[in-house]
């Protein structure tokens, strides 16, 4: 590709593991650092009112605010000169680490199940079925039937799961206020 190419696709690829799923590269075909920052977006996914998957770009951000607060040695996460709540900041933590936990027992039993599979795509596999992405590493075809299973399954949870713990949690904590 020409530089300006170059360019274009590096854009277009950064938007695309977020939520639409299509590709204008080999996806297989990339390097390593490439694919796990891929993975990174994947797991991230969109804004909060979209219909793209992953934890939500608003869950990250605040986990952000809530490392840089411990970092600094504060209190309280305070975001332009507003406090968040604890309760907040608990629901971000517990989406991103619930989240984490089935990309994790997915791509074991991927592991299990695909052998002889580079870890890299079996990972990269999980996690854009985690995000409900759509993007695949040139293996989802060649996936076993019981891997076909798994990632159907991480497809459903990365759809509903950060979206019902939410829902969970947030009514929880209106019972208990």
């Amino acid at each position: 590709l020409s530089m300006s190419d170059k360019w274009w696709a590096s854009y277009f690829q950064g938007v695309v593991p977020r939520t639409a799923g299509f590709n204008t590269l080999d996806i297989g075909a990339l390097t390593l650092p490439s694919k796990v920052y891929m993975m990174g977006l994947m797991f991230i996914g969109a804004a909060p009112g979209s219909t793209g998957g992953g934890i939500k770009i608003t869950t990250f951000v605040l986990i952000l605010f809530a490392l840089w607060t411990v970092l600094t040695n504060k209190e309280e996460i305070n975001v332009f000169r507003r406090r968040i709540p604890k309760s907040l900041v608990y629901r971000a933590f517990s989406i991103a680490t619930s989240g984490i936990i089935f990309v994790s027992i997915i791509f074991f039993l991927l592991t299990i199940t695909e052998k002889g599979v580079d870890m890299s795509t079996l990972l990269f596999e999980t996690f854009s079925a985690s995000g409900t992405v759509g993007l695949s590493a040139n293996f989802t075809g060649d996936l076993s039937p019981v891997g076909r299973i798994l990632i159907t399954i991480m497809m459903f949870i990365g759809r509903v799961g950060p979206l019902t713990i939410g829902f969970v949690l947030a009514i929880r904590s209106n019972k208990q206020s």
